[in-house]
């Protein structure tokens, strides 16, 4: 876990007390999309949201997103791992792989 420390946030973070813990997940984890839409369904069970509510809505969006562009991610994380001749290279493709992805989504 860690503690908050970024100045500029917007959303939960930014409504997240000074001291408070906050849990991050990371889209190259295969598991989070799941994590974050079983969290749906359970805010959803639990009565604290709605299917509808924007709050649910980003978080399924999000989850299929981190679905959507995993392989690029990881693609990103094993091209820093190259030895330097490739690393530029390799890193800029998978860049602007991500980049791409992300422009046809919006």
């Amino acid at each position: 876990m860690a503690l908050k420390h970024v100045e500029r946030a917007k959303g939960c973070w930014a409504n997240a007390l000074e001291d408070e813990r906050v849990f991050v997940l990371l889209a190259r984890d295969a598991t989070v999309p799941f994590v974050v839409l079983f969290w749906c369904l359970l805010r959803i069970v639990c009565f604290k949201n709605r299917s509808s509510d924007p709050q649910i809505t980003e978080a399924v969006d999000c989850a299929f997103r981190m679905m959507r562009e995993r392989k690029l991610v990881r693609r990103v994380i094993q091209a820093r791992k190259l030895p330097v001749a490739t690393h530029a290279r390799e890193m800029n493709e998978a860049l602007r792989e991500l980049r791409a992805t992300v422009e046809r989504q919006a």
